[in-house]
């Protein structure tokens, strides 16, 4: 007599957690349901993309090409900034209030929308490349500083590619707005201060290294 076996398809879930690297904090206690592990790993590699392409020269600003990142540093995910970006959004309802119970003196980065219908990782990919395009509308020149000058226009990015940080996370809430934080490592890049040191990739990086295709410290 025949035997047979009824098989049900793996949680898309569990199947990610499978397929993705392990630099996405696939073992996060993750307070919001809604930053998965694809969220996560969306927002890492959206945000090394982006830092890669300033390392090496490929980023363009209004006027051209802008200098390539002498140490532009590799982001990884950390799970802490995972659940205390998302208390924050819990606790400030939605809004871009910092609180420094959850920041410290860290940067955090927020977008928001009005349709309460967006996922979460469209949500957060418009977020992250709406930051970065903000390149394109200055003229960042040879000395890559956030001028008091450019302070309100390149916000945004100029915290995206702070070649300092090394590791962040990004959450989302939905209240009556749907608000994405991204909070890093570091301070936010201050008025009159470098963005990231300009020079050939990877020359300024401790010990020589550079690393993922020659790009990253």
């Amino acid at each position: 007599m025949a035997t047979y076996m009824i098989c049900f398809p793996a949680p898309a879930q569990e199947v990610l957690d499978i397929v993705l690297p392990n630099t996405t904090a696939t073992l996060c206690f993750n307070l919001n349901p809604r930053s998965d592990q694809f969220f996560r790993y969306t927002a890492l590699m959206m945000h090394n993309y982006y830092r890669k392409q300033v390392a090496r020269g490929w980023a363009k600003d209004k006027s051209g090409y802008i200098p390539p990142a002498a140490s532009m540093n590799e982001l990884t995910f950390d799970c802490d900034y995972l659940n205390k970006t998302y208390s924050l959004l819990v606790d400030n309802k939605c809004s871009d209030s910092i609180i420094n119970t959850f920041t410290g003196d860290r940067a955090v980065l927020f977008k928001s929308f009005n349709d309460t219908s967006i996922s979460a990782v469209d949500a957060l990919q418009q977020a992250i490349s709406g930051w970065y395009e903000e390149l394109s509308n200055v003229v960042i020149g040879d000395n890559p500083t956030l001028t008091s000058g450019l302070n309100s226009t390149i916000w945004n990015v100029a915290n995206v590619i702070h070649d300092k940080s090394t590791k962040f996370a990004c959450n989302i809430n939905y209240c009556t707005n749907v608000m994405v934080a991204c909070q890093y490592d570091q301070p936010f890049v201050e008025v009159d201060k470098a963005i990231y040191e300009a020079g050939p990739t990877c020359s300024k990086c401790a010990g020589g290294k550079c690393g993922v295709a020659n790009s990253f410290c």
